[in-house]
């Protein structure tokens, strides 16, 4: 054996995989399922000004208490999203580095499968952002990014183990994880105030901890059998699913409205007909524009329940509108007025461009 192949070997021998906390995961979704959802529902109702229209107090003293509670909660998710996401990265790109060398030095060979294996997962760790830009991320974002780098975390982690896998056995059994697969997560995230993102923490960290229970338990040796086969995350995207989403939403948001309380997360329901569309792009493209249409006739009719559920609390929203229409009326004069008009739907327009550019 030669002195490379000698201290190759020294450097695999010394290489460990450990797996990550599950507990330290869910720790930031734990946070963000109870303080999220009442500090959006109650600064909502906050900045409508419901409790004038409705008649009732300004001021309820345990309301307040509530939503001081949740913002601590706030800075507990914060502050765990932090030191979560730092770890997910740094650990993620120092495991496909190390296994990365290992299923080299394993498959090495004169038809240079261990060289393109390595060349590979390199290319994919270097998709994943640094810890420090995660942690930037984070923080000029209120934690609002977490999910999405934990999404993204999960893509380089399942490309990384599909690649593994073909090296070893020249098979996968990883499933993939796709854009529509991501979409679908944040839009889950969106939806559900924060608390989806529990079950990505616990996600991430059950696929990773089974990775290294199969591919690297055996270690310094090589792996003796592939995975057991394991399913896209977003399998669940289909028409009649996301339907069957919308309409639990539309009786939460309806539910609320009735209560007082604004809930409607337009942004959530974007992302899931995204999704759909993305998830179907191979489909007859007939029946993929009719999917979108059948699910854009629902958000509408979903939107118009919603606001017959909570006619008090848009009733104010339409009366500060109309009064800031008077007044910019007043101010600008009609001619002004069709011009603002114009401007701002060339404006919101504008990017529509991108994908047909793209």
């Amino acid at each position: 054996m030669s002195t490379a192949q000698s201290e190759l070997e020294a450097v695999v021998k010394s290489v460990k995989f450990k797996k990550l906390s599950t507990a330290l995961l869910v720790m930031p979704g734990v946070f963000a399922a109870i303080s999220f959802p009442v500090i959006t529902i109650i600064s909502a109702r906050e900045l409508l000004n419901l409790r004038a229209v409705s008649g009732r107090s300004p001021e309820i003293p345990l309301q307040n208490q509530v939503l001081a509670w949740a913002i601590v909660l706030y800075y507990a998710y914060l502050l765990a999203s932090l030191v979560v996401i730092y770890r997910v990265l740094s650990k993620f790109r120092e495991h496909i580095y190390s296994s990365a060398l290992v299923t080299y030095y394993y498959t090495r060979g004169s038809d240079y499968v261990g060289a393109l294996y390595y060349l590979k997962d390199m290319l994919n760790r270097s998709t994943l952002p640094s810890p420090v830009t995660g942690l930037l991320l984070t923080v000029l974002t209120g934690g609002l990014a977490y999910p999405i780098l934990l999404c993204f975390a999960e893509k380089a982690l399942r490309t990384h183990a599909i690649l593994e896998e073909e090296a070893f056995f020249r098979e996968s059994r990883t499933g993939s994880y796709s854009g529509a697969a991501i979409a679908g997560d944040v839009a889950l995230a969106i939806l559900t105030l924060g608390a989806y993102t529990l079950y990505i923490g616990y996600r991430l960290a059950r696929t990773f901890n089974k990775h290294v229970e199969v591919m690297h338990s055996k270690h310094p040796e090589p792996p003796l059998a592939p995975p057991p086969v394991s399913n896209e995350p977003g399998a669940w995207i289909t028409v009649s699913g996301v339907i069957a989403l919308l309409l639990l939403f539309f009786t939460v948001s309806s539910i609320l409205a009735y209560m007082g309380y604004y809930y409607f997360p337009q942004v959530g329901f974007g992302l899931l007909l995204s999704a759909v569309v993305t998830k179907r792009s191979g489909e007859n493209v007939v029946s993929n524009i009719g999917a979108a249409y059948l699910l854009l006739v629902l958000l509408l009719l979903g939107g118009i329940f919603t606001g017959y559920a909570g006619y008090e609390l848009y009733r104010g929203l339409y009366e500060e509108e109309v009064r800031s229409l008077r007044e910019l009326t007043g101010y600008i004069g009609v001619k002004g007025l069709g011009v603002f008009i114009f401007s701002n739907n060339a404006v919101l327009s504008l990017p529509s461009v991108i994908p047909y550019i793209g």
